[in-house]
């Protein structure tokens, strides 16, 4: 009785706050680390609509979501969360199903007030908020350039280490049996918290993950877990940094990126991905071959400004 009183004063006190603010962005139900207003999309609006309404945007993490009709100004709900499996978060699907409010997420939805505007973009600025259709492309250009793959970016050395894998758990259960998997191969490294076997990460590199991952010639990057339409930043940063990502997932961006470039683990195909990682790994001329693929397809830059393009229309009707 206590802890739900103390809830409710919590609830009051966010509303009462949120009436009384002058700041014109707020953020309720975010767990995320970063303040809101280094979130993607609070920046792109304050760049291209500086006079905006007032914006409240929420996330999935707390299930009280009902509150949201009390808070003031435009709402905008935004996940980087896969609302349709249980794998990682049990319960949090079924809290989310049937109260949502305007929304941007990855799934493919159908709703008026949904649009899909998938985590990658925003995370940690994969495209600037400030970017131009010109920008894009060259960005992409420099990460299809295969000496980005044979050699480390920041020191233009080739790439000697094996397999890198940063983590922090395996709740969907599939980094354990690749790792298991993959391991007679040569040593991968994890430098996450899950299996952690090396502090490179943090004593090397300064936490930044794509100097530490530019040593290496793969990554291991899976998905949490499986949803339709679902792809976070994992499979991106490995790209980002030069990796040949070792990838588990629903979905791989059609019209984005190149699936030749990509080494992509299913359930049951253990036996292909362990030969055709080996043979990656001991054969440098098959290695040199594949990183000639690009890991974007043509037309990239231009499908990623479409979402841009597509975000920024609704965003006006709104804002």
């Amino acid at each position: 009785m206590i802890s739900r009183l103390k809830k409710i004063g919590r609830d009051f006190s966010l509303l009462l706050s949120a009436h009384t603010t002058q700041d014109k962005a707020i953020a309720r139900n975010w767990i995320w680390h970063e303040d809101i207003s280094t979130f993607w999309i609070k920046k792109y609006i304050d760049l291209k609509f500086p006079e905006h309404k007032k914006v409240c945007f929420f996330s999935c993490f707390d299930p009280r979501i009902r509150l949201a009709q009390f808070y003031p100004g435009v709402k905008i709900f935004y996940s980087g969360e896969n609302l349709q499996s249980d794998a990682v978060r049990p319960g949090l699907p079924a809290a989310w199903r049937d109260a949502r409010v305007a929304e941007v997420g990855f799934e493919f939805r159908k709703e008026p007030n949904y649009y899909r505007f998938p985590f990658w973009i925003c995370h940690r600025d994969f495209i600037q908020p400030d970017a131009t259709l010109e920008d894009i492309r060259a960005f992409i250009a420099k990460l299809n350039d295969p000496k980005r793959r044979l050699y480390n970016a920041r020191t233009q050395e080739e790439r000697t280490r094996f397999i890198s894998l940063i983590a922090s758990h395996d709740l969907g259960g599939v980094r354990t049996p690749l790792i298991k998997l993959l391991s007679p191969i040569g040593q991968i490294d994890c430098a996450g918290k899950f299996m952690n076997n090396t502090d490179e990460l943090r004593t090397k590199f300064g936490d930044v993950k794509e100097d530490f991952l530019a040593n290496y010639r793969f990554n291991l990057c899976p998905e949490n877990s499986l949803g339709e339409g679902y792809i976070t930043e994992k499979i991106f940063e490995s790209i980002a940094s030069g990796c040949i990502p070792i990838y588990w997932g629903d979905y791989l961006e059609p019209g984005i990126l190149n699936p030749k470039a990509i080494l992509r683990y299913k359930e049951g195909e253990e036996a292909e991905i362990y030969e055709r990682v080996k043979e990656l790994w001991e054969d440098e001329d098959a290695y040199r071959r594949f990183v000639e693929e690009p890991p974007f397809v043509e037309g990239a830059a231009e499908r990623i400004w479409e979402y841009i393009q597509g975000l920024h229309e609704r965003l006006a009707r709104l804002l």
